[in-house]
Parts: C-alpha cells; structure tokens; sequence
C-alpha cells in the first residue's frame, strides 16, 4: 500500500517515536524510507541568532548526522532500504512537502511536538498544523 514512506527527525524524542512507527510501517509494507531534517535558515523570532551561518549548519548537521547513522543501522537491521537527506528551509511543512512530491512519496509520518512558550503557541502554527493545510499525500500524525 505504502511503497515509500517519508519521516521528518529533528532528533527529539517525539520525532524518534515517529521513525520507530514508520519503520513498523515500512517492515510491514516492504516500503523504503526517507529522512529528512530541516534546518532552519533563520530562526523563528526575528531577533534571534540564525543558523545560515556555514558554521552553524555544519555544527547541526554533524550533530543530527550521528542521529541519523543510528536510524539507518535500526533500519538496515530490519531490512529497510534508507536515505537520508538534511535541507535548509525557512519552513520545514514547505521543505516536507517539496521533498514528498518530487520524490513520489506515499506516506509521511510525522509526530506532532508541543510549542514550547505560551508566545509560540499564540503567534505560530506547528509544522504539523502547517503540512496538514494542504498535505501533498497520506500522513499519519503520532503523538
């Protein structure tokens, strides 16, 4: 049903939780999968430092790369075929879906993260809430 599935990771725990339901997904569909992070090209307030610096990026990616080798050794282990892709975005719900329509993927699944202030839960939508405005295939939400 499912022959290529796409989970966003920023390598928090509920991200994990989403990698550990597609996974399941994709052994029991014999589907491939697809990780991608989004970095953020600028921050979410304004005044806040960016991480477009070139150094930045490559501190963060560095880090989510050691995430990420742990995600293709569970993977591999179950005989799922995986890649892994780390994209620049000033959205990342833009980014995932830009990324599903030209790769022609089937599914996402993506787990939904609590903002964390009070000013972010008032003045931002989730990337959750921002993908499901128009989702550009199936998606499953894990909380």
């Amino acid at each position: 049903m499912f022959s290529k599935i796409l989970i966003p990771y920023d390598g928090t725990a509920s991200s994990k939780k989403g990698f550990k339901t597609g996974l399941k997904i994709a052994k029991d569909n014999k589907s491939t999968i697809s990780v991608i992070t989004c970095v953020e090209k600028k921050s979410t307030l304004g005044f806040f430092q960016s991480t477009s610096d070139k150094k930045k990026f490559e501190r963060v990616k560095k880090e989510i790369m050691s995430h990420i080798e742990q995600l293709t050794k569970d993977a591999k282990k179950n005989n799922i075929s995986i890649k892994s892709n780390i994209i620049k975005s000033d959205l990342p719900s833009e980014a995932i879906t830009k990324y599903a329509k030209s790769n022609s993927i089937d599914l996402i699944v993506i787990s939904k993260s609590k903002l964390s202030t009070m000013y972010e839960k008032k003045y931002y939508n989730s990337t959750v809430e921002n993908l499901m405005k128009n989702p550009p295939c199936s998606v499953l939400i894990v909380k």
